[in-house]
Parts: C-alpha cells; sequence; structure tokens
C-alpha cells in the first residue's frame, strides 16, 4: 500500500515538472550552454593533439575535453538544482497545497522520498545526455571509459547531495524565491569553499576536494562514505523538516539521527584519511606508473632521492605531488622524499635556479638535475638522463639559415631538442666558420637543410671529419639543389627535381598533396615499433649515383603513388614523365654505413627537414622515427629508446562530415527538440482541458 501511494506521488511529481515548460526549457539551455563550450574545447584539442604527442604527455582528450565538460555539467546542475527544488515544498506551500499533503497518508518520509526522486530523475535525464554526448567521442579516438564513467557515477552522487540539500531548504523557507536564492548559497558554500585548503575541516567538508580522485580515474573509499553521509544529512533534515511541519513527536528522534550524522562526519575526517582504499579505475592505469617507468626504476642499482622546493602553506599541491612520486617509490621503497620550503633555504633555491613553486630536484649516483614540469614522463626521462652514460656532443650547424634546435616556434625543433635531452643526449647549435674546428668528442654533425653555400674552410671542415670516422645527419628540402658530389669521403647522392606528390596524402584530410606519406617499412633499427605513418612535408626524392665505398642499410620509399611533380602544384595535378617525373616508390632517405678501423661510420640523407620540426614531430609515427634515427646515428650500446606509449585518447580522428552531423545534433537540434517537445505537451494538456 505505501509502496503504491509513494509511486503515485512520484508520477505527480514527475507530471507536475514536465507538464510546463520549465524544466524542459532548462534543460534545452543548459544542453545548449554545455554543447556550445565542449565543440569549442574540442576544436581546440584538435589544434593542439600533434603538439601533445610530440611533447609525450599522457594528456588526452579525457582530461582536456570530457573531464572538464563533465565538471561544466555539474555546474550547469548546481545552477539548475534551486530553480526545480524551490517548486518541491515552497512552492507548494504558497500555492496551499502542502497542507492537503501533509494531512494525506502519506508519511513524510515517503514524501520526502518522492520530491527528491523526482527532481533527481529531471537533472538525471539531463546528467544522462551528456554522458551520451561525449561518449559518442568514442567513435573517434580511445576514450579512458574508466575514468569517465567513474567521474559520471560520481557526478550522480553530487546531483544526490545538491537536490537534498535543495529539498531541506525549500521545507524552511515559504517563498520559492527565498529558497532558490538560499540553496544556491548553500551549493555554492559545499561546491568551492575549503577546497584549497587541503588538511582542514572546511576542505573535507568540500564537495570539489572528493571529486579529485575520481577525475583521474581513481575510487576512494574516503570519497563514497563522505558522500553517502553528507547525503543522508540532508535527507534527515528535509525530513526532520517535514516532521515539524506536520507537528509530529518523530522529529526528536530525528534531530538526534542529526546530531549522530554530524558527529560520524567530523570524527571520520581523520580517520578515513588514514585508512583510504583506492583503486585504478583508468584504462592506462594512470595511476600507476607505466610498464617503461616500471622497467627503468628496476634497472637502478644507486641511491635516488627527490626533494621538492614548495611553499609550506600550499598543502593541496604538496599533496599532489606526493601523490605523484608514491608511485615511484612504490616501485622502490628506498628513495627518499623530502620538502624543502624555499623561503626557509632562499641560498640554496638561489643556487638550484628555483623559479616556481613546486620544482622538483632528483639525485642519483652523485648527479642531479631538477624538474620543473612535473608529472610520470618527465621525472622518468629525467632519471634515464642521470642514468645513462656520458654522451658526446650532437652539433647542429648554423650559420647559413639553418633551424635552431632550441627555436620554440612552429618550424623551430625544440621537441626534439627536449626529447633527445631526456634520454642522454647533449646538444647545440654550432657554428662552424666561427669555432673554426670541430670538438674531439663530436658523436654527430647535423647538416640541417642550409640555403646557403659553405664556404671552403668549412667545406674542408667536414670533410676531415667524415674522412676521420664522423658521423653525418644531412637533411636538405625540395626548393635546394642538393648533391654531394664535391664531398669525396660521401656516397654521390643528389636530389631529383621537383617536389613528392603523394595520393596517399587525402587519406589524411591533408589539404595539399605535396605531402609524402609512408607507411611501409623494411626491418631495421630506423623503423623500430613504427606502426602507423610517418609524413614528410614538400620533400625531396634522393637518388644515389655512386656509393664510393659505402654501403645501403635500408632507405624510406613513397607509395607507389606518388612521383617527383615539377610543375606548380595547383588544380588537378598528373605525372609527365616528359618532364622526368619519375613514378613511386621514390627514396626519401637513404641511410649508409661503411667499416672504419674501430668502428662502423654511419651517414643519413633525407629530402625533407620538416618532419623534425615543434609543428609536425608529433603527427603519426615521426617522433618515433627520429628517436630511432639518432639512435642508430650515435650507435649507443642500449637497445633503442622508445616514445612513450601515447594515449588511446590522445588522437581524435573526426571526418569533417562526421564533425557537422555530431555538432549539429547535440548543439542544435537536440535543445530545438526538447523545447519543441516541452510545447506540444504543454498544448495537448490545455487542449484537454
Amino acid at each position: 500500500m505505501s509502496s503504491s501511494i509513494t509511486s503515485a506521488m512520484l508520477k505527480t511529481e514527475l507530471k507536475r515538472f514536465f507538464a510546463t515548460p520549465l524544466a524542459w526549457v532548462v534543460i534545452a539551455v543548459s544542453q545548449l550552454i554545455l554543447a556550445w563550450a565542449f565543440f569549442s574545447e574540442l576544436e581546440y584539442y584538435e589544434n593542439i593533439q600533434a603538439q601533445l604527442a610530440a611533447k609525450e604527455t599522457s594528456l588526452g582528450v579525457t582530461s582536456l575535453v570530457v573531464v572538464p565538460a563533465l565538471l561544466n555539467g555539474l555546474n550547469i546542475i548546481m545552477l539548475m538544482t534551486p530553480l526545480l527544488t524551490m517548486r518541491s515544498i515552497a512552492d507548494e506551500w504558497q500555492s496551499r497545497r502542502l497542507d492537503l499533503l501533509l494531512a494525506s497518508p502519506l508519511s513524510a518520509a515517503q514524501l520526502l522520498f518522492s520530491k527528491t526522486l523526482a527532481v533527481f530523475t529531471v537533472l538525471g535525464i539531463f546528467w544522462l545526455i551528456l554522458l551520451l554526448q561525449v561518449m559518442t567521442l568514442q567513435l573517434a579516438t580511445g576514450l579512458d571509459l574508466g575514468r569517465v564513467l567513474l567521474l559520471w557515477t560520481a557526478g550522480l552522487f553530487v546531483i544526490a547531495t545538491f537536490v537534498t540539500a535543495g529539498i531541506w531548504l525549500s521545507g524552511i523557507a515559504r517563498i520559492p524565491l527565498v529558497a532558490a536564492i538560499t540553496t544556491y548559497g548553500v551549493l555554492i558554500l559545499l561546491r568551492f569553499t575549503g577546497q584549497n585548503d587541503d588538511g582542514s575541516l572546511l576542505h573535507w567538508f568540500s564537495i570539489t576536494s572528493h571529486l579529485q580522485a575520481a577525475q583521474l580515474g581513481l575510487f576512494s573509499s574516503t570519497d563514497l562514505i563522505y558522500f553517502l553521509m553528507i547525503i543522508a544529512l540532508f535527507l534527515i533534515l528535509g525530513w526532520t523538516q517535514l516532521l515539524k511541519l506536520r507537528h509530529s513527536r518523530e522529529r526528536w528522534s530525528s534531530r538526534f539521527s542529526i546530531i549522530l550524522i554530524l558527529t560520524c562526519l567530523v570524527l571520520s575526517w581523520p580517520v578515513l584519511n588514514q585508512h583510504e582504499f583506492t583503486h585504478d579505475l583508468s584504462s592506462n592505469q594512470n595511476n600507476t606508473l607505466s610498464a617503461a617507468s616500471q622497467e627503468m626504476m628496476q634497472s637502478l642499482d644507486k641511491p635516488l632521492s627527490f626533494t621538492v622546493y614548495i611553499n609550506d602553506t600550499n598543502a593541496v599541491l604538496k599533496k599532489q605531488i606526493l601523490q605523484l612520486l608514491n608511485r615511484f617509490k612504490r616501485e622502490r621503497p628506498q628513495i627518499a622524499i623530502s620538502f624543502v620550503d624555499p623561503q626557509n633555504n632562499p641560498e640554496a633555491a638561489r643556487t638550484l635556479g628555483i623559479t616556481q613553486n613546486g620544482e622538483l630536484l632528483v639525485r642519483y649516483n652523485e648527479r642531479q638535475q631538477l624538474v620543473k614540469k612535473l608529472n610520470e614522463e618527465e621525472i622518468r626521462k629525467t632519471i634515464y638522463h642521470l642514468s645513462s652514460r656520458k654522451q658526446g656532443w650532437i652539433l647542429n650547424l648554423q650559420g647559413h639559415k639553418e633551424a635552431s634546435l632550441f627555436d620554440k616556434g612552429l618550424y623551430g625543433a625544440s621537441q626534439l631538442t627536449q626529447n633527445l635531452r631526456a634520454r642522454g643526449y647533449q646538444l647545440r647549435d654550432f657554428n662552424l666558420l666561427k669555432q673554426g674546428q670541430l670538438p674531439d668528442n663530436t658523436e654527430l654533425v647535423i647538416v640541417g637543410a642550409p640555403q646557403d653555400a659553405f664556404s671552403q674552410a668549412e667545406t674542408a671542415l667536414l670533410e676531415t671529419y667524415i674522412e676521420n670516422g664522423g658521423n653525418l645527419l644531412w637533411l636538405t628540402d625540395a626548393d635546394l639543389d642538393f648533391k654531394t658530389r664535391d664531398y669525396n669521403n660521401l656516397p654521390d647522392i643528389a636530389s631529383l627535381p621537383g617536389v613528392i606528390v603523394d595520393a596517399t596524402a587525402a587519406k589524411l584530410d591533408l589539404s595539399s598533396p605535396d605531402n609524402a606519406v609512408i607507411t611501409q617499412y623494411s626491418d631495421h633499427a630506423l623503423t623500430h615499433s613504427l606502426s602507423r605513418y610517418t609524413l614528410f612535408p614538400q620533400a625531396a626524392a634522393l637518388r644515389v649515383n655512386d656509393f664510393r665505398g659505402w654501403t645501403q642499410e635500408t632507405r624510406l620509399s613513397t607509395n607507389a603513388a606518388s612521383w617527383n611533380e615539377t610543375g606548380a602544384i595547383k588544380g588537378d595535378v598528373e605525372r609527365d614523365p616528359i618532364l622526368f617525373e619519375e613514378q613511386g616508390p621514390l627514396p626519401l632517405a637513404i641511410l649508409l654505413s661503411r667499416q672504419k678501423e674501430n668502428h662502423k661510420q654511419k651517414v643519413a640523407f633525407f629530402g625533407d627537414s620538416d618532419f623534425i620540426r615543434n609543428q609536425l614531430l608529433g603527427r603519426g609515427d615521426n617522433l618515433q622515427l627520429t628517436l630511432n634515427l639518432f639512435h642508430w646515428l650515435t650507435d649507443k650500446d642500449s637497445k633503442p629508446q622508445q616514445a612513450t606509449s601515447r594515449p588511446a585518447d590522445q588522437l581524435v580522428e573526426l571526418p569533417n562530415t562526421a564533425r557537422a552531423v555530431y555538432g549539429l545534433f547535440y548543439l542544435f537540434l537536440l535543445p530545438a527538440l526538447l523545447i519543441i517537445a516541452g510545447l506540444l505537451i504543454v498544448r495537448r494538456r490545455r487542449n484537454r482541458k
């Protein structure tokens, strides 16, 4: 009997919401706002995803688009809740329907349950639509489903907290507007107060602090218990208020329950933090060390320590850094972790070059290095750098309009330098004419597509370096007249006229066909771990005229649907054999070696210099190819260093047509359908009358 009464009351409440335009308009407008923010973030992400890949970061579309979208959804729901809950009791009071409800056979608990569940259902529909919107991205990338679903589930508890608080306050205020304003104030306090004051009681009561673990894909028993207790508290407060309105004697027992719940909340604050159970639900186990980091940590045989320079007052950042460092400590318990306040030791901070709060000093085997950007990849690279053997210099020749290794612009190579330095390489730009000679410990010389010719003195120095067995990487471009005929100690290699045009470029949605795409690789150290395409824009094809005692080890060749176009790249482009345009496959890179007295000398020639630049290093497998190339040229003893595994959600491949349909549906069509549905229901209801 009681369940049927509750069910009937719930249906009545839902009809009240959906029989008027309010719920439909609120959901539609909220959906429009969220969809606009979501697609703006998605568009921005698509513009930077290649840069993220080049930086070897674990950030993907889940972190930068989906998680912010869900958090924005909770903020919108926080704004929607008072508009809905103010009608639950305060509006009933004003319309004098509350007296009838209090006099009905419904108990206070049944009345509270039906009204709470009705509002929760309305907001739950909006929350479910948002989930469907972000989950649609799974068609274009590999979302971290564990992380997304955990945060979405945590959002259900947040919504329940908002609704129960709003129902309680609606019972206290007798005017709907007052109830809404009061609810806004309480929800803002719960959402934001104490979130940056870690360790305090206010921080414990903050909803935001209990969403941090879920945002990372980390289940926390402490957060679950917090939400259960805070929801129970507001339910009992609402129940007590209804009993008070009914002048029931049961309100004394309910008040005792309130005191009990509040006591448990306060007392559980230190206990639950000390006895917390966590479980990593993220797809890539982002809260545990990657396989590459675990393997590296197990190979260390010298003392390792971490010193964090951070202000004592910044407890939140300190906790986040400690959570990160504890991943390494679980693999190697002997690691010493310490925190130093730069204000208490300013001399040491100045000596080390500490410029910002939260920098990390890593010490290993009497060597040390400062890490300014704290994440697992950066720390792992630093440890590897400190533990690797001493390297000779890699010199990038300058003075002929070559790109700099340290230029942070799109056409610079700073991201390559960052990746190579993290793997133990020493690099510098080097003006051969000004210096007069190459250092004795030169390990590799890079000739990076010089636009001006070398002087006779520079040519002689370079010739001597090659004659003495030095390794060389020579990059050129289609607009340069490249040939090595004048270098007696190099194979005679020249570039074919024109630029490589590749029909495969259209499959990658590239706007111009003068992008050479390589998808097939031979078995060689250069192609180790390559599984996707490598991209070379405005590249030249190469031809070996005379090996001069060198042996070809491997080469990269274009696809069959390519040729060296000598004309302008306009409109429909076709190969013209009369103009010496050769049909692919065409060699784009050639790697050669020869045996010297005590080592194997290696040289590599590439008909493109853009693939190592910041703009393209993150495209396809360009980064892995570049790491393999430098590994082979410098003849490291260790196995090739792989690029950090790219998260499955880092690459978003959404065709233009699919993007248009996706955006139109969630941004325009769905809000319009919601408003139309609301208007039709209201019209149908009026016609019945």
